[in-house]
């Protein structure tokens, strides 16, 4: 029981971050409290009931790059905006 429910649930969280970008780019971190986190999530999660009642389909998945590796995009004008971002959240 428990393998299943572990499987419905991470099925529905790639379904999730599919259809809200938000949730996938995000890495697993939204820079939020957790209480505005979990409200984001909620209405991710409602949004798509709706989108699902009414017929909207998700959004194609893209097919991942092997040539593109991560680190690769990391150049020096990246870096320094997660510079700049770090700093920005430091001083909230």
């Amino acid at each position: 029981m428990h393998a299943r429910s572990r499987s419905t649930i991470e099925r529905t969280i790639g379904i999730l971050k599919g259809r809200w970008m938000c949730l996938d780019t995000a890495g697993g971190n939204l820079q939020y409290k957790p209480e505005k986190v979990c409200r984001i999530i909620m209405a991710c999660c409602v949004l798509h009931n709706i989108a699902m009642k009414r017929g909207v389909p998700l959004p194609p998945q893209p097919q991942p790059r092997e040539d593109v590796r991560p680190d690769a995009m990391m150049g020096p004008d990246c870096r320094h905006a997660v510079h700049v971002r770090a700093r920005l959240i430091a001083r909230l």
